[in-house]
């Protein structure tokens, strides 16, 4: 145990968590919109899986490290 109470990691951590998937999320959606215009709603999906799952393998990655 790290001897920091549940609930102040909790509210140190769902606002940490929450702004870096509000920030994520926008980025995606972004992306998504413009993509919207050459492609049909399953390229966009395609779009989305790949930004989470590039956004993770990076942010796993600096975190091992």
């Amino acid at each position: 145990q790290s001897g920091i109470l549940i609930v102040t990691f909790l509210l140190i951590s769902i606002p940490a968590r929450l702004i870096r998937f509000l920030l994520v999320t926008s980025f995606a959606h972004g992306v998504g919109r413009m993509v919207l215009a050459y492609t049909s709603f399953k390229g966009v999906s395609i779009v989305y899986a790949a930004g989470w799952l590039l956004f993770y393998v990076v942010y796993f990655w600096a975190m091992s490290g």
